[in-house]
């Protein structure tokens, strides 16, 4: 999370020497949760670094997909249903059945 976050920031100090518009305090975040088994982030984006911020959000939801959201391990797949990643040993320790190896965002 920390690391997310000063990634962030770094692309907004970035936007701000770009546009002279003080990013780090005009960004506003609308929405963020987990939705189909990965992150969701949403928010305006400056357009001066629109390619950069794609790549950042990119690499997060990849991430996110990609990690048991129980213990934070390597997800071996997600759960049927309600679609989280999890890894083998987690699923087997709540009784969750996992769907067929993940698809999708693969690192």
């Amino acid at each position: 999370g920390s690391q997310m976050i000063k990634e962030l920031n770094d692309l907004l100090i970035l936007a701000s020497k770009r546009d002279g518009i003080d990013w780090t305090r005009e960004y506003e975040i609308d929405d963020v949760k987990e939705k189909w088994g990965y992150l969701h982030w949403y928010a305006s984006v400056p357009s001066c670094i629109y390619d950069e911020y794609t790549a950042w959000e990119n690499k997060y939801e990849t991430l996110s997909y990609n990690t048991c959201i129980e213990c934070g391990a390597p997800a071996d797949g997600h759960t049927t249903g309600w679609i989280v990643p999890v890894c083998s040993q987690c699923a087997k320790k709540h009784g969750w059945t996992l769907s067929q190896k993940k698809t999708g965002l693969e690192p």
